[in-house]
């Protein structure tokens, strides 16, 4: 699934890729892989343990590039940038888009 400026709201991001994955694993992205490795990579819950997990990565307008996780079994929802944990706020904030500059009269 491909998105392209998804939104005329505050929040935009230029693409976005889902994949599900259903294999054992870690949760955490491993560092170091080329994305084709990182899409094989098993993914775990880090709070039930299943292997029902889904992943989205997403490139946001400004270029900053977040993954989201979401488990299908308890619904523990995460998101990680630069392989490192970030809270929903934080991506929210980078997802913000800039406000328009005064229109010249």
């Amino acid at each position: 699934m491909e998105v392209s400026n998804a939104s005329d709201g505050p929040y935009r991001t230029g693409v976005v890729r889902a994949s599900m994955v259903s294999e054992t694993g870690s949760g955490i992205p491993n560092r170091g892989l080329t994305m084709a490795e990182r899409r094989t990579q098993p993914l775990e819950c880090p709070r039930c343990g299943s292997r029902d997990v889904i992943n989205i990565n997403l490139a946001l307008e400004h270029g900053d590039r977040v993954a989201f996780y979401s488990c299908h079994r308890c619904d523990k929802r995460w998101w990680h940038k630069d392989g490192e944990l970030v809270d929903l706020p934080d991506v929210l904030q980078m997802a913000k888009r800039k406000p328009a500059p005064p229109a010249i009269s």
